[in-house]
């Protein structure tokens, strides 16, 4: 019968612990997380804006030709997969756009990094 255990867990380096303060404090937003917000907050406007004119355009016209129930449903229906498609395609590409900031943006070096060379040269 082998019996495995788990290796022992060694304390943090110093460079490890002061990695580990540094991403505990909140730090302040720099210029290029700004900018995200607002292009957030912008894009979140102008898609609200947006559904809001298609809706608003479908209401003008039924109200204006006073149409009957099959061409209300079908006006409904053309406005209601303008602003799915709208919104959706914003949340889509919002979503790849923040894959692919994660991906280009450089990140902190991992902590095992520097406990696999503290272990070789002890």
């Amino acid at each position: 019968m082998i019996i495995m255990t788990a290796p022992p867990i060694e304390a943090p380096t110093v460079e490890e612990r002061e990695l580990i303060d540094k991403l505990a404090v909140p730090q302040p937003m720099g210029d290029g997380m700004k900018v995200q917000y607002l292009r957030a907050k912008v894009g979140a406007f102008v898609i609200v804006s947006g559904d809001i004119a298609v809706l608003g355009a479908c209401i003008f016209a039924l109200w204006l030709t006073h149409a009957t129930y099959d061409v209300v449903a079908a006006v409904l229906t053309s406005a209601f997969a303008a602003i799915a498609s709208m919104t959706s395609a914003y949340f889509g590409i919002r979503a790849a756009s923040n894959a692919a900031q994660g991906v280009t943006t450089p990140q902190a070096p991992a902590a095992t990094t520097s406990r696999a060379a503290s272990a070789t040269h002890h």
